[in-house]
């Protein structure tokens, strides 16, 4: 879980740290009832009852639009969750999209970013993070040809208000310096 003080949230926008959020972290837990009593009075276990709107938790829990609009730059990455051997970065990226499951409520969902906000979390902001952005994290000429190959198209889904089915996104290859380095049993076959 984190929380941020909106001071902090100003003095890490003022000083334009990277953010690196764990995304699919700014959902409800079911282990909320565990941590919110300790930080704001609680009547009832019910959800109603920990995500109070306009409480102390629920204003402050993940603050992610607050921290890029206050300028800091937001980054990503895959170590969670972790349920497989596989990276799971679209489950990430439907966190900060939606910040809920399918089915459940959202948690505070004023602060969810932009598609391309996420993304950027994911590739250029990176790059920019280790002083790399000359090399890697777009794609254009004389940077490393470093991409994925998708089942979806991300931006209809979202544009279409399905952005709750990111999480369902599949690799089908991977690209590393203009070199196929992964393909998927669908894609296998695939002329590179």
């Amino acid at each position: 879980m984190l929380l941020a003080n909106p001071a902090d949230v100003a003095r890490m926008g003022r000083d334009h740290l990277f953010l690196a959020f764990t995304y699919w972290w700014a959902t409800p837990d079911p282990e909320d009832m565990s941590v919110i009593p300790f930080l704001q009075r609680v009547s009832g276990n019910s959800y109603r009852a920990l995500h109070r709107p306009g409480s102390y938790y629920e204003e402050n829990v993940y603050p992610v639009r607050r921290s890029l609009r206050a300028g800091a730059t937001l980054v990503a990455g895959s170590d969670a969750p972790v349920v497989s051997r596989n990276p799971m970065p679209f489950f990430n990226i439907m966190g900060a999209l939606v910040r809920h499951e399918r089915g459940r409520p959202a948690l505070n969902p004023r602060q969810t970013i932009s598609l391309r906000d996420a993304l950027d979390a994911y590739t250029i902001n990176g790059a920019r993070m280790l002083g790399r952005e000359q090399e890697f994290g777009s794609l254009i000429p004389s940077k490393s040809a470093d991409f994925i190959i998708i089942d979806q198209d991300i931006f209809k889904l979202v544009a279409q208000s399905h952005a709750e089915t990111v999480g369902d996104i599949q690799v089908l290859e991977t690209w590393f310096q203009g070199r196929r380095v992964y393909a998927a049993a669908t894609s296998a076959n695939a002329t590179p």
